[in-house]
């Protein structure tokens, strides 16, 4: 059960993501689809690997406690987030949530908050090349998850195995959603669900 919160928890962006492309009319394809899948299976199997390593040397009430402060921390900076966006909604058209940094190539690579800035080129079709840019956000956040998968020792492989489904199946049905009754749903509800279900699941590690 907790894994399965988890894996929603961790996906919910991938819905709202959906929803919003939906809406816009702009369609994701398949190579793009699966790019982002496997963007968030890598960034969670290399944090957890990490993980792994970090907590054989501590005792496993410290692995545990870091763990929870690592949800938590994540949930109400996520939760912080969608606050800036209902009360500064205009405000934060270009807020950026994301800074990835390639030093040996001096590139700064700022990732926006609205994620139909991903759509480069107006296609209105997410390629392989701009799914690159959507899986950048998405695997920033695995990479947390992950140091908590290896700190309660969930088993990896089934959790990669939610982890795809979930994500691929959020992204689908969230452009489905988007198209046909995408403005009766609000995308600050389902990011605040999620962050509040990030700071619980740490809550009750600590317990």
């Amino acid at each position: 059960m907790y894994a399965f919160l988890l894996a929603l928890s961790l996906n919910i962006d991938s819905l709202s993501i959906g929803v919003n492309y939906g809406l816009r009319k702009i369609k994701i394809s398949f190579p793009a689809l699966i790019t982002i899948v496997m963007m968030s299976l890598g960034a969670l199997t290399l944090s957890f690997s990490i993980g792994h390593i970090i907590f054989s040397f501590v005792s496993i009430f410290v692995s545990k406690m870091i763990s929870s402060f690592l949800l938590i921390s994540l949930g109400c900076v996520l939760f912080a987030q969608t606050l800036m966006n209902i009360h500064y909604p205009a405000a934060s058209e270009a807020f950026i949530i994301k800074k990835i940094k390639i030093k040996p190539l001096n590139i700064i690579v700022n990732i926006v908050r609205e994620p139909e800035n991903a759509d480069i080129d107006h296609s209105g079709v997410i390629d392989f090349k701009e799914a690159i840019y959507i899986g950048s956000a998405l695997s920033i956040d695995a990479l947390t998850i992950g140091l908590s998968l290896a700190a309660y020792q969930i088993h990896l492989p089934g959790f990669l195995i939610l982890t795809a489904v979930t994500n691929f199946s959020f992204l689908v049905c969230g452009e489905l959603i988007g198209k046909f009754v995408g403005k009766f749903i609000s995308e600050n509800k389902l990011k605040m669900a999620a962050s509040i279900t990030l700071i619980l699941l740490g809550l009750t590690k600590l317990a």
